[in-house]
This record gives C-alpha cells, structure tokens and sequence, in this order.
C-alpha cells in the first residue's frame, strides 16, 4: 500500500466541524416556542386558546421531531467514527504483519 485510503486527520476534522454545527442547530432549536411563538403571539395578535396551540406545536417539534433529528446525526457521526478508527487500526495491523512477515528470517519449508 502506497498510502492510506482514508485521511484520519481529513475525517477527524469533518466530525469536529459536523459536530460543531449540529450542536448549534440543537443550541438554536432550544426554546423554539418562545423564541418564535411570542413574537406571532404578540405581532399577529393571536387569543390565548391560539397562541397556547402555537406554543404546543413549536415545543413539540423542538422536543419531538428536532431532537430526533439531532440525536440521528449525533449517532451518524459517532459511527463515523467507530468505522473510520476501525479502519486505521485494520491497516496498521496489516502494516505490522506485513513488516513481521519481513523481519522473519526463517526458510520457509515446502
């Protein structure tokens, strides 16, 4: 092998920076209700019964659907990971043979 396949420190970056980026979407999406329902609240002039139906609605996303969304990516980036390491670790150990196999000063018997 001439050189490895995948760039550990190239995958290494893209999941720090993945990472960074799903964390500020998580970040952005907590208090979603009250960052985006009191201003419609207050600006469109809603009565209580509309705007606690929007409050609901914007924290069930943020609880529900969104979250799931992040803890998806979190779990993608994780195996990305696992999978990328799990790769290296295989072509070190075959580099290790494979000097090994050089070093060994033995006739082969046939």
């Amino acid at each position: 092998m001439t050189g490895w396949q995948l760039q550990p420190a190239g995958i290494n970056t893209t999941i720090v920076t993945t990472d960074e980026k799903i964390q500020g979407f998580a970040t952005a999406m907590t208090g979603l209700d009250v960052s985006v329902g009191e201003p419609l609240a207050s600006g469109a002039g809603f009565d209580g019964i509309v705007a606690t139906a929007v409050f609901g609605f914007l924290d069930e996303q943020s609880t529900g659907r969104l979250s799931t969304v992040v803890a998806s990516c979190q779990n993608t980036m994780t195996c990305t990971a696992d999978a990328a390491n799990a790769f290296v670790q295989g072509d070190e150990q075959m580099a290790a043979t494979l000097v090994a196999a050089a070093d060994d000063t033995t006739t082969p018997s046939f």
